[in-house]
């Protein structure tokens, strides 16, 4: 199923506004693959774990004996906590990559081919490239999926003058619950990490495609079930209510408000299955290879089906719901788009929805009157995003005091969150845990959720007393991890503040940016205030120094931009009370840079 990737020098090489370490030296080994049971190369590092950021400006991976360098397009959290980190080159290679504390996963695109990256043991990842010729087939042979009700529904009640001009409903969202088997999670390398891509890379295929709709995750979990010897047999199980596999699934799905359930295994020979064309909501359940899900994009075309989208009119020539509801393939450009089976001479999927009104180096991806999945995806995903409504959202968080402590306990594996605001001009910045019986972990995040991949600080110590500490104003969310069951432990958050809100002195050390990158501070100037100093000091490269009050500064629009060459840079401005903005702008990269206001 996948080619051997050798990587004789390095897994990854980058160049960040933080510095970087250097290269990582790799060994070459041998894992099987699971899906043919075929070898592939696996390069381990012999250095420390590669880490990304969300600033990290671009990274060099080895493909082929070659350095393959991208440079950063977008950078987010996913709704896990985890990085996910996408580049581009002028080539039109493309790279996503999904940070967890595994380590890295993503796909590759370059020079035409499609490489996997996974974490293996404690500092190894996996490169492998995809070979569509030797991919298992999509589903079982012979296999047919049923029409659903919604599928009936609108071939009943709709002609097709009707969907000559299709209206769709921009922005549906389609919530998931996506489950998983403990041989999944084993063989991915990373779970978490494999779920995240896929909803990353089936959000991209609708963007690329025009489909107005996407797919977020409601809730993922492991269940308690070992892969039978059909697939079909694990499809009935996952859709099953009362069989006695997997029954957990359904309290899951209406707790989390899931319209689709999505079951992540280890399919046996295949890469996945769903339950209906056009579901239902008591239909809406498909299962996928997790070796097939990314990559591939099998876990979105799994999905099309319940959307009731259809393969390419060669292999599935079927008319109903919608004539024109087909995959497209072009085998002499050697392509096809998400739902399309593989052609004779070997086609790439591509993650692209058929769509007539769309091209792909120069051809249009699909026919007005038989491949245009586009317009199906778009009719049938707000009755979809309608299966379920909303569920029970958590709890919000708590809100702590200063220096007020609280009782806290938690069960194994329990995440509860507070957060905590923190005035201008404070100092002395603590949130500290002690006492009690058995052991929490806690986990600080400045200006963001935190969770067990996103965080600012984490002492994870033995026990209950832990500590993290901070300088800067603002709002902090903590998070408490039962790592075993704890009890009567104590959490307190506190700072310190003089008697007169003035002065207020901020500092922010060791900042970095890359060109033309921003980055904002506010400080709230009390009445009574005289004046309001602002400086850059230190570090290297070229870091511009912009102050506004009541607003954002631009590169037109300031109170004060020295504008000098290097970080020595300083305003000094009448004060007036509300909030002031301070704007760094890199000129050119820079790094190591100090921020100092002081409103007197």
């Amino acid at each position: 199923m996948f080619k051997p990737t050798l990587i004789a020098s390095a897994l990854l090489s980058s160049t960040a506004v933080f510095a970087q370490g250097p290269l990582f030296e790799v060994s070459s080994q041998q894992m099987a693959n699971s899906v043919n049971a075929a070898q592939a190369n696996m390069s381990q590092l012999s250095g420390a774990q590669f880490q990304l950021t969300s600033n990290t400006a671009s990274l060099s991976l080895p493909v082929d004996g070659a350095q393959v360098h991208f440079t950063r397009k977008n950078a987010s959290l996913s709704a896990s906590g985890n990085l996910i980190w996408q580049g581009e080159n002028d080539n039109g290679d493309s790279v996503t990559l999904v940070q967890t504390a595994k380590g890295i996963s993503g796909t590759v695109k370059t020079n035409g081919d499609v490489l996997k990256l996974k974490p293996v043991g404690a500092h190894g990842h996996q490169l492998r490239t995809l070979k569509p010729e030797q991919m298992p087939p999509e589903h079982q042979p012979g296999h047919v999926m049923p029409e659903g009700p919604l599928a009936k529904q609108v071939s009943v009640n709709n002609s097709p003058s009707i969907f000559a001009q299709p209206q769709a409903v921009a922005d549906t969202q389609i919530d998931l619950l996506v489950v998983y088997t403990a041989k999944a999670a084993q063989l991915s390398g990373d779970i978490d990490a494999l779920i995240d891509l896929a909803i990353n890379e089936t959000n991209q295929g609708y963007q690329n495609s025009g489909v107005n709709a996407t797919v977020s995750l409601a809730h993922k979990a492991q269940v308690n079930y070992t892969e039978a010897s059909s697939s079909g047999t694990d499809l009935n199980r996952l859709a099953g209510t009362n069989d006695g596999y997997m029954d957990e699934v359904h309290g899951l799905r209406d707790q989390y408000g899931a319209d689709v359930v999505v079951l992540v295994n280890d399919v046996n020979g295949y890469c996945g299955q769903a339950d209906a064309i056009g579901a239902s909501a008591s239909s809406a359940f498909a299962m996928v290879d997790y070796d097939c899900a990314t990559g591939y994009y099998s876990f979105g075309h799994e999905i099309g089906h319940l959307q009731a989208a259809r393969h390419n009119p060669e292999n599935d020539p079927t008319n109903s719901p919608y004539t024109y509801g087909h995959g497209y393939q072009d085998p002499s450009s050697q392509w096809r788009t998400v739902m399309a089976y593989n052609c004779n001479s070997g086609c790439t999927r591509i993650n692209y929805w058929s769509n007539p009104n769309k091209s792909y180096n120069g051809t249009a991806m699909g026919t007005t009157t038989r491949s245009d999945n586009t317009r199906v995806l778009n009719i049938t995903s707000p009755t979809i995003a309608n299966f379920r409504s909303g569920g029970t959202p958590p709890p919000p968080p708590n809100e702590l005091e200063n220096g007020q402590p609280i009782s806290i306990s938690g069960a194994n594996g329990s995440e509860t969150l507070y957060t905590f605001e923190v005035p201008a001009g404070a100092s002395n910045i603590s949130i500290t845990s002690s006492g009690g019986s058995g052991d929490l972990d806690l986990y600080v995040k400045y200006g963001a959720t935190a969770s067990q991949n996103n965080y600012d600080c984490r002492p994870y110590e033995n026990g209950n007393n832990e500590s993290c500490t901070d300088t800067r104003a603002g709002t902090y969310s903590i998070m408490v991890h039962g790592y075993n069951a704890y009890s009567g432990a104590t959490l307190v958050a506190s700072y310190e503040q003089s008697g007169s809100d003035l002065p207020i002195e901020i500092t922010e050390s060791n900042l970095s940016g890359s060109q033309g990158q921003w980055q904002y501070f506010t400080v709230d100037v009390p009445a009574g205030a005289s004046t309001v100093d602002v400086s850059t000091s230190g570090g290297s490269g070229d870091v511009d120094l912009y102050v506004r009050q009541g607003a954002q500064p631009t590169t037109s629009s300031y109170d004060c931009r020295p504008f000098r060459s290097g970080n020595n840079e300083s305003c000094s401005e009448a004060a007036a009370a509300g909030t002031w903005h301070v704007g760094l702008r890199a000129y050119s990269n820079y790094s190591g840079v100090t921020l100092n206001i002081s409103v007197q």
